[in-house]
Parts: C-alpha cells; structure tokens; sequence
C-alpha cells in the first residue's frame, strides 16, 4: 500500500504550465493549481495545507516575489517554495533566497530534476 501523496501547490498565470507541471508530477504528488498569488494565499488562509510549493514569479494580482513575502514572513509555518520562472537573473534570484525561497529553477525546466528538488525539499524540512 502506498502512503499518502505529499500535497504540492502550483502557481502560474500559464495554465499550460500548470497542466504540465500537473502531468509531470501527478504520479508522485498530488497537485493544487493556482493562477496566482492571491488565489493561492486564500486557499492557504482557507485551510490549504501544501507540503511544497512551486511558484512562478510574473503572474497577475500577487506576483511570486509577494507571494513569498507574505507566506514566508507571515509567523506561521513556513511551507517550502521552489520558484519556477523565466527570469534567468542573478539578482532576482538572489532577492527569492533572501525571502526564504528554498531553490530556484529557470524555464524551459528539465521534469525529472525538478521532482528531484521537490523531494528533497519536502524530505529535508
């Protein structure tokens, strides 16, 4: 009998990243899509309990880096997120680790690397 699905939140405003990340990793995890940052949070506020997160940056309503203010700052538990993004920036990068990202990856991601990082994230928090 296999345990229970770690939970994984995926945020992006691309609804073509959210079904492939859903693909790649939905045999392993159970997946929650979100457009935003906003819908996101309500959902945390509303009782969603992810085990993980992976986050784009440039989306509508609440970007990424809000995003990671707001869940990372907040005084409650402190969920893991991997930023996925298009923003290949040393900087940008940066500032996400300083507001308690726990990795960044840049699109085009390779899939298996990134269940790699998550299953790290998730088994070492």
């Amino acid at each position: 009998m296999k345990g229970i699905k770690k939970k994984i939140l995926v945020i992006d405003d691309q609804v073509s990243t959210r079904k492939l990340l859903s693909k790649f990793l939905g045999d392993e995890f159970e997946i929650v899509e979100k457009s935003n940052g906003l819908e996101a949070l309500t959902s945390i506020e509303e009782g969603l309990e992810p085990d993980a997160v992976v986050c784009d940056l440039l989306m509508p309503e609440i970007n990424g880096t809000d995003f990671l203010i707001k869940t990372q700052q907040n005084g409650k538990r402190q969920i893991p997120v991997l930023v996925l993004t298009s923003m290949e920036s040393s900087v940008q990068k940066m500032t996400c680790l300083q507001l308690g990202a726990r990795d960044y990856m840049v699109k085009p991601f390779n899939p298996n690397e990134l269940k790699i990082r998550l299953q790290n994230m998730i088994q070492f928090q």
